[in-house]
Parts: C-alpha cells; sequence; structure tokens
C-alpha cells in the first residue's frame, strides 16, 4: 500500500509539473535570435519588434528589459544625434517599466541605468548632471541584488561615472579605479572591464598601465556576458584608445 501511494504520489508530481512548465515565448525566443545575429546597422531593430510583442505575455517583464537592452544598442549605433537621443529616451522609459514589474530582479535596472548613461552622455555630462543621481539609485540596488551581474557590471558603470563626472558633482577619480580593479577580481575574461580598466587608468596619466589592460583585451574571447558584436564593438573602441594614448 505504501508503495502505491508513493507512486501515486510520484505521478502527481510529474502531473503538476508538466501543468506548471511553460514553454519559452516564441517572440523572445525570436528576438533573442535576432539579438544575437546582430550588427551596426541591423538586427536588433527586429529583435525589438519581437520583444514589444511579447509585453502583454506572461513573460512580459523579461520582454521589456530585452527592449530595453536591443535600443541601448541601437542608440550606440545611431550617427545622428537626434535619432541616437529618441532611441535613449524610449529605452528609458520601457527600462522603468521592466522595474517596475521586476524590482528584485537586476537586468532592468542595469540597463535603466546604462541608457541614463548613454542619454546623458549623448547630451553632454554637464547638461545631464541631473541623472548622475539616478543612475547611482539602480546600480546600487544592482549591487544589493547581485554584485557580480554582468561580471560585476554595476561597480563598472559607478566607477565610469567616477572618472567622468567632474569632483564637485561628486565624482572621484581614485574610487573610479578602485571599483574598476574590483571588476576585474570579479571577471577579468570580461571584455567591458578591460576596456574601461584602461579607459580608466588613461584618465589618471597612467598610460602604461592602461596599455597592459588594452593588450589583455585584445586577447579576449566571448563569455556568458560579452557575445560576439558586444566583443568587436569594444575591441574597436580599445583599438581607438590605444592610438589616443600611444
Amino acid at each position: 500500500m505504501s508503495r502505491m501511494r508513493a507512486f501515486a504520489g510520484m505521478a502527481a508530481l510529474i502531473v503538476l509539473l508538466a501543468f506548471t512548465a511553460r514553454a519559452a515565448d516564441p517572440e523572445i525566443v525570436a528576438g533573442d535570435a535576432a539579438f544575437a545575429a546582430r550588427t551596426a546597422s541591423a538586427g536588433a531593430d527586429v529583435a525589438l519588434a519581437h520583444y514589444e510583442k511579447a509585453f502583454t505575455g506572461p513573460d512580459g517583464a523579461t520582454a521589456r528589459w530585452k527592449a530595453a537592452r536591443a535600443l541601448h544598442w541601437l542608440g550606440d549605433q545611431a550617427t545622428d544625434k537626434k535619432a541616437k537621443t529618441a532611441y535613449f529616451e524610449k529605452g528609458i522609459e520601457g527600462a522603468k517599466a521592466a522595474v517596475a514589474a521586476s524590482p528584485d530582479r537586476p537586468e532592468a535596472r542595469f540597463w535603466l541605468a546604462a541608457l541614463y548613461g548613454s542619454y546623458g552622455e549623448a547630451r553632454g555630462v554637464l547638461k545631464s548632471l541631473k541623472l548622475v543621481g539616478p543612475m547611482r539609485e539602480q546600480l546600487d540596488a544592482v549591487n544589493r541584488i547581485d554584485e557580480k551581474y554582468q561580471g560585476g557590471g554595476a561597480l563598472r558603470v559607478l566607477g565610469v561615472i567616477d572618472y567622468k563626472v567632474p569632483g564637485f558633482a561628486g565624482g572621484s577619480k581614485k574610487r573610479a579605479i578602485e571599483r574598476l580593479e574590483k571588476c576585474i577580481a570579479i571577471d577579468p575574461s570580461n571584455a567591458y572591464n578591460q576596456y574601461y580598466m584602461a579607459e580608466g587608468l588613461a584618465e589618471v596619466g597612467r598610460k602604461k598601465e592602461a596599455i597592459a589592460h588594452l593588450d589583455a583585451l585584445a586577447t579576449l574571447g566571448t563569455n556568458v556576458d560579452v557575445d560576439g558584436p558586444d566583443l568587436a564593438n569594444i575591441r574597436a573602441k580599445g583599438e581607438a584608445l590605444r592610438r589616443k594614448i600611444s
């Protein structure tokens, strides 16, 4: 009898798991495929269209942060300033909705902060100092949730803020280097960590050390947080920085 009860319990569990298991939203799957194959001029817009179709589905929160990521890429690649800021503005609104839908996940908060930063950079640092506070708020939240997200991505962006923002507005080049060193310790294989460590060191005149990190960047491949298009993008920035400081 006990064996029969155990069998019945196992069967019920299997039925429950089968009932609760749900296939990934096909629009998100299609969006991920398009985003993975993106170039500077194509792919991310297709991914965005798929993600937007999934906003009202059961995985809407995931679709929204992925749409924000796609808009960040589109804005970053745009050469026209008006188009660039329009992508970032749309991304910011979408990322805010994603944060509201899933405040305990790091993804939406990270991309909201990244969009704030890119939008501010497009407008000019001095014109966008009011965004520094909201950026720090989101990045601090990411660190509380998962400091290792994106290879220490929130620490990395906080470090970039510190060396780009003037001291009178709360920036600190010393703190920037400390944060970026911590990112390297978290994940030295992350190409973004190596690039921004180099850029931060160049900002404080430590050019020889900066070049060493650019050399490290040149040897890296993709990893879980840096895909092929990301790697090509950051390597190009690395070579531009090398030419600037050599």
